[in-house]
C-alpha cells in the first residue's frame, strides 16, 4: 500500500499519476513487462518520486487493486439500494444483476490482477470484497426473512456470494463472452431463487 499519504495537491496529483500508468501498463503490456522505471516514464515522474510513495510495484498494484473493490462495492451498493421497492423474489434478477455490474468494474485491470499478478498479498483485499457483498445481501435478506428459506440469513448469504462469484470469476478469466449477454444472469437468477424459494 502507499507508503506516504500525499497531503498537498501536486502530491496527489503525483500519486494519481503513478496509478493511472501502472493501470495502463497493467491492462497494455501486462504483469512481468511493467516494472517501477516504466511507470515513472509513462507518469512523467522521477523513479526517485516514485519510490517516496511506493515501495515497489506490487504496492503500487495493492493500491490499484483496493481502488477497483471500492469501486465494485460502490456499484453493488447503489444497483442494491434499487431492489429494496420489490418483494425479495421479484428483485433477485436484480440482486444478480447488481452483482455481475460490480464485477464488470474495469473489467480488464481485474482481468490482468486475476491472472497475472501474484495474489498471497491481495488475499485480505479479496476477502474484505466477499465479506462486504455477504454483509449487503445478508442485509438485504433481512428486509424480508419470512419470504425466505434459509433461517441462517447470514450463511445463505455467504454461500450466495461464493457461489455466484465463483462462477463470475471463472466467466472473467475462461468464458468472458458470458458476460456479454443476459443468458448467465438469468441463470444465477434461477440458482438464487431456487436456494431461497421456501419449501412448499
Amino acid at each position: 500500500m502507499i507508503r506516504r499519504t500525499p497531503t498537498q495537491d501536486r502530491a496527489q496529483a503525483t500519486v494519481e499519476a503513478i496509478l493511472q500508468a501502472t493501470r495502463e501498463l497493467l491492462i497494455a503490456d501486462g504483469y512481468a513487462r511493467t516494472s517501477t522505471n516504466r511507470i515513472a516514464r509513462r507518469a512523467g515522474v522521477s523513479v526517485g518520486s516514485l519510490y517516496h510513495y511506493f515501495q515497489d510495484k506490487d504496492a503500487i498494484i495493492d493500491d490499484l487493486m483496493a481502488q477497483v473493490i471500492a469501486r465494485k462495492l460502490e456499484v453493488l451498493s447503489d444497483q442494491l439500494q434499487d431492489t429494496h421497492h420489490r418483494e425479495l423474489e421479484e428483485g433477485i434478477p436484480e440482486l444478480v444483476h447488481a452483482l455481475l455490474e460490480a464485477q464488470q468494474v474495469d473489467r480488464k485491470l481485474s482481468h490482468v490482477l486475476l491472472t497475472e499478478c501474484p495474489r498471497a498479498n491481495r488475499e485480505d483485499l479479496h476477502r474484505q470484497w466477499q465479506q462486504r457483498m455477504v454483509e449487503l445481501i445478508t442485509a438485504r435478506m433481512l428486509t424480508e426473512p419470512e419470504r425466505v428459506r434459509p433461517r441462517n440469513l447470514g450463511l445463505a448469504a455467504y454461500v450466495l456470494v461464493h457461489a455466484v462469484f465463483g462462477v463470475v470469476q471463472d466467466a472473467l478469466v475462461h468464458r468472458p463472452e458470458l458476460l456479454q449477454g443476459d443468458a448467465l444472469e438469468r441463470e444465477l437468477s434461477e440458482l438464487v431463487v431456487r436456494f431461497l424459494r421456501p419449501d412448499p
